[in-house]
């Protein structure tokens, strides 16, 4: 059981941040023209793409895995965003069975107007912060949360 009593208040505070922080993410939609849902996906293709993890393209089911989303949710909402124009399936050359997933000119134009929106938005909320301190910060406490998500994970796999 857990003691409230002892706590250090930041690691509340970081808590109750950090999930204020997803939450607010999760309702970010800088374009009119897709829904929340449909933004984020196409936002996820795109950072699997240009992260490098994904280097061979990105296919459905690495999109269920990554949005942690069923199948056929996904799928759902690439057909949707094919039907819009801002995704493409791409046939792989070889291997007709397996089909990746890219972004159209029009669904790359679309990602890019947007996080320029984000980011003027978010020099002018932060006036004159420095944006890439602040993400290199963002980016350890990432680390640091995964390395303690993998330490959990292995604790209770030995349960």
């Amino acid at each position: 059981m857990c003691n409230n009593e002892n706590a250090n208040p930041h690691v509340w505070a970081l808590f109750r941040e950090t999930g204020r922080f997803v939450h607010a993410w999760h309702n970010i939609t800088p374009c009119k023209e897709l829904s929340r849902v449909q933004f984020h996906t196409l936002a996820f293709v795109h950072r699997m793409l240009n992260g490098g993890s994904f280097p061979n393209g990105v296919t459905v089911s690495d999109l269920a895995n990554e949005l942690h989303v069923s199948m056929p949710a996904v799928s759902q909402n690439v057909s949707a965003l094919v039907d819009l124009g801002m995704l493409a399936r791409i046939n792989h050359k070889k291997d007709r069975r397996m089909t990746y997933l890219q972004p159209t000119e029009q669904g790359a134009a679309v990602m890019k107007e947007a996080m320029m929106l984000l980011l003027e938005k978010l020099t002018v909320a932060f006036q004159g912060e420095d944006l890439e301190a602040m993400t290199n910060m963002m980016a350890a406490l990432t680390a640091a949360m995964r390395s303690i998500a993998d330490e959990t994970m292995e604790e209770n796999a030995k349960c």
